[in-house]
């Protein structure tokens, strides 16, 4: 019985050995721990006073205001240049009022692009193109001087399509009128 006894308190012995090697092992490792967190616990710290200093300095602030009004103008910009016709606007002015417009008053001219599927037979795929189209809005004197105003659009080597509705002929004078066409 006394080896047995020996036996368990040996064994009591390792036991207790490893319990204390573990809880000291935990404390080491807690301990570690604990200095970590409170070295990114400085760290943090110290990129908050960072961050609201940047923040309070006005410079950033309006640094950071015209960063987002330039990324908004570039944007608005690269908007307009891609919808612009293939013609530049003051060579497409230019040409327009060199055509004679007798009793005609132009009062809007707005563009915009038309998605079209290619009409190609051979082609294999679904491609698309985009044609230039304008809207014309006005005031014309008289139905004549409306009708002479197409004819000048469709001689016009500018111009092509041009659509306009047959209720703009409506009345015989003083006639608010709106004309589609295709930009050549």
């Amino acid at each position: 019985m006394r080896k047995e006894k020996r036996k368990l308190q040996a064994r009591l012995g390792k036991f207790l050995m490893h319990i204390k090697i573990f809880l000291g092992l935990s404390i080491i490792f807690s301990l570690f721990m604990l200095f970590i967190l409170i070295y990114l616990e400085k760290k943090k710290y110290m990129l908050e006073s960072e961050v609201a200093r940047y923040e309070k300095n006005p410079i950033n602030a309006r640094v950071e205001n015209i960063q987002k009004d330039a990324t908004h103008f570039n944007k608005d910009l690269k908007d307009f240049n891609e919808n612009l016709p293939k013609q530049k606007w003051s060579s497409l002015l230019v040409d327009l009022s060199t055509l004679e417009r007798k009793g005609i008053i132009l009062k809007q001219i707005t563009h915009a692009k038309e998605k079209i599927k290619n009409k190609d037979k051979n082609s294999l795929d679904d491609s698309f193109r985009f044609i230039d189209k304008l809207t014309m809005s006005g005031h014309a004197q008289t139905r004549g001087n409306l009708s002479a105003f197409k004819e000048n659009l469709e001689a016009s080597p500018l111009f092509k399509n041009i659509v306009l509705p047959l209720s703009n002929f409506e009345k015989s004078e003083n006639i608010d009128f709106n004309l589609i066409l295709e930009l050549q």
